[in-house]
């Protein structure tokens, strides 16, 4: 689950770098390096440097490797799981010390450390890997799996976390997808520093384009929502439905509502961009209640109920580390209050009325609609007049009156979108619905 964190802080960081995909699709930076009037500029050297750079990534890379554990199975085991991939360099040590030492001239891209060591433990190894400049991505592979100790290693820098017995194709893929992160950082570098040296000129046409590299933010983080999504095998397509139901309650409101001043063309743009991280604080929260197939008690639900804290800080901190992350403010509005109530009695923080956000409000229907509306593990799919039967029944309640409202003369567009985006996966269920109303 922290990799997913790790992207996100690391999106909001660096747009420019998981654009390189679309780049490519789109022919390159020289297609983007056009002039106002649609008229193609010379072949510039700034063009060819960004070129360079893209052709790069696709290049095999040599990677590096470090495996630090006390315990010389595990060491032998993932040494032996590494071993066939190609470009790779493996280093295996089994103290910080050794660790800390040895990468001052390996330079590993990736290492998978454990906390339990000898001597200088697994959390100060981490805190002085993470101080060195280009430090390398450091993953946690523990058995010691409470929320305090993982909290403790992500405060010491790690990027993510495994808990032991772990499972081999998971291992794998974690350290791919961190080899991949430490490519696009260099693409990425690469790409500004190229843009940086280049003349006024072709950094106003950059800048003149900087619409299509937040559009690419935009698509990270919708894949990073996703992502999410995906932990929760029964959710399926949740993530788009809520989009879509949400911006339909918001146009609908635009036109016809009291909220109408509050809704423009810049708010509705980011509604739809933000509303995909409501749930972005349940990569904090553990497979063991997030894929629970029965009610969770209260001490899960109390746990589970942090995940709007959780989502809210992180936007909250990717706010405050990137310029290109505007729409950002109010995703870290919606993931923090889409749980409150308008009599005041949700989570996290009590607010009533319209002390919740208008953007927090639209989604919070938007989000128990779909919740109602689609099979779960713990409950089935209610049909259309039912939900919309428990929905009318919280109005004041849980719900502000005049999205009640609109949701009312949106209804038959909502079912439109249902089934469209139907899941394709159905479970049996057993939850009463309004439980629903109440996580």
């Amino acid at each position: 689950m922290s990799d997913l964190i790790f992207i996100a802080r690391y999106i909001a960081r660096n747009p420019f770098s998981l654009s390189r995909r679309w780049f490519m699709k789109s022919k390159g930076p020289s297609q983007i390096l056009k002039s106002g009037t649609g008229s193609h500029l010379r072949a510039s050297s700034a063009t060819q440097a960004l070129d360079d750079c893209l052709n790069l990534a696709e290049q095999p890379q040599f990677r590096r490797l470090m495996i630090v554990d006390d315990d010389s199975d595990i060491r032998r085991l993932l040494a032996r799981v590494f071993a066939k991939e190609p470009d790779l360099e493996i280093a295996s040590v089994s103290s910080g010390e050794q660790a800390i030492e040895m990468s001052v001239d390996q330079k590993p891209d990736v290492i998978l450390l454990n906390l339990g060591l000898p001597g200088i433990n697994g959390y100060e190894t981490c805190k002085r890997l993470k101080a060195r400049e280009d430090a390398a991505n450091i993953i946690i592979v523990s058995a010691r799996s409470s929320e305090r100790e993982q909290q403790l290693a992500f405060e010491c820098g790690a990027d993510d976390y495994l808990v032991k017995p772990f499972n081999i194709p998971e291992i794998i893929s974690r350290v791919h997808v961190h080899f991949r992160l430490r490519q696009a950082t260099r693409v990425a570098n690469e790409a500004r520093e190229a843009i940086s040296n280049q003349s006024s000129r072709v950094r106003d046409i950059v800048s003149a384009r900087m619409r299509e590299t937040i559009a690419m933010q935009e698509l990270a983080l919708f894949t990073l929502a996703r992502l999410v999504e995906r932990r929760d095998d029964d959710t399926g397509n949740h993530v788009m439905r809520v989009q879509t139901y949400a911006g339909i309650l918001a146009k609908e409101l635009a036109v016809n509502s009291e909220y109408a001043y509050q809704i423009d063309d810049a708010f509705l743009d980011d509604l739809r961009r933000s509303t995909p991280l409501h749930d972005i604080g349940k990569v904090a929260i553990s497979d063991s209640i997030l894929r629970k197939p029965t009610k969770l008690s209260r001490e899960e639900f109390e746990t589970m109920q942090t995940h709007v804290t959780i989502g809210g800080d992180l936007l909250d901190e990717a706010i405050g580390s990137s310029e290109y992350g505007g729409f950002m403010k109010m995703a870290a509005e919606i993931a923090r209050y889409h749980h409150e109530r308008f009599d005041g009695t949700g989570y996290a923080e009590g607010l009533a009325g319209t002390e919740i956000p208008l953007s927090a409000r639209i989604v919070a229907l938007a989000d128990v609609y779909d919740a109602l509306t689609t099979e779960r593990p713990y409950k089935p799919a209610y049909p259309v007049h039912r939900a919309r039967e428990l929905i009318l029944a919280q109005r004041g309640k849980h719900f502000d009156p005049v999205i009640i409202e609109a949701f009312e003369r949106c209804l038959p567009k909502f079912v439109d979108v249902s089934k469209r985006l139907r899941d394709s996966v159905l479970r049996e269920t057993k939850l009463a619905p309004q439980a629903l109303l109440m996580t």
